[in-house]
């Protein structure tokens, strides 16, 4: 690898999970947030607190949440095809995109949550294709039921969002933020931001897909934005425990911190 990008790369992985200690990711406390204690989103409990009015807007409407868009036949091999097809609006350009490291697939993001008049809250649209198949297209927007057909990495970064939330309790983690401090004085998720790291520059060791959620801060003392950092690699993903990293702050705006790609 080009060193210069290899400095880029890590510059951007720093920005992402600045602030955590890597360590609280084998702490038998990461287990408990992730392996049943939690409630599914739409549930009964604290809907969205603070949410910010600077996502993007758009006239058209949204489907309806946890539904599976997927785009069949030769129409869909396009990606600006197949996401107007699945959202009724022009794909944006500035997609996150990666080759899943243990799959052949590939995923990409919306990494700004969609608003609209019908429906205020952000919708996360994230898309999958495996070889040369079509784009399959999936919504998520809470509260509301997230989609059993996403990838475990992928549901399981959205779960931890709505556990904090909705106020549940959370590991004890390393950093300067912590889950037991804000838990219940965020909004929903907001925007999210995923990256490929190589075995050298992951924290795990081996090839890995870090997913942050974004989610706006209500505790009255800071109106940034909190990010749910996790991590996976080949082991974790198909289990879908043991992902969470830890917590960020960061100010914002969320148009700069839900991006990654760039020179």
């Amino acid at each position: 690898m080009d060193p210069h990008a290899y400095l880029r790369r890590q510059q951007r992985f720093g920005r992402i999970m600045g602030g955590l200690v890597v360590a609280a990711f084998a702490t038998g406390a990461i287990s408990y947030a992730l392996t049943g204690h939690h409630h599914e989103p739409g549930g009964s409990g604290r809907h969205a607190l603070g949410q910010s009015t600077k996502h993007r807007r758009h006239k058209a409407s949204q489907p309806t949440p946890g539904k599976h868009s997927a785009q069949t036949g030769s129409a869909a091999t396009t990606l600006a095809t197949s996401f107007r097809n699945a959202t009724h609006q022009t794909a944006p350009s500035d997609f996150e995109t990666l080759a899943v490291p243990w799959a052949n697939q590939t995923w990409r993001i919306d990494p700004i949550g969609i608003t609209s008049a019908h429906n205020p809250n952000p919708t996360l649209w994230f898309g999958e294709r495996t070889g040369a198949e079509p784009w399959h297209w999936i919504p998520s927007t809470l509260p509301g039921a997230l989609n059993p057909d996403l990838p475990k990495p992928i549901y399981q970064a959205l779960q931890l969002a709505w556990n904090l939330n909705q106020g549940q309790r959370g590991p004890n983690l390393g950093g300067s933020v912590q889950w037991s401090a804000i838990t219940g004085h965020v909004g929903t998720p907001a925007g999210w931001t995923m990256q490929a790291l190589p075995a050298a520059g992951s924290p795990l060791g081996r090839p890995t897909i870090a997913i942050t959620v974004w989610m706006q801060s209500s505790t009255g003392s800071f109106a940034g934005y909190y990010g749910v950092a996790t991590a996976w690699d080949a082991a974790n993903a198909v289990s879908g425990n043991h992902g969470l990293l830890g917590l960020q702050a960061n100010p914002g705006p969320l148009a700069k911190i839900a991006h990654t790609q760039g020179p």
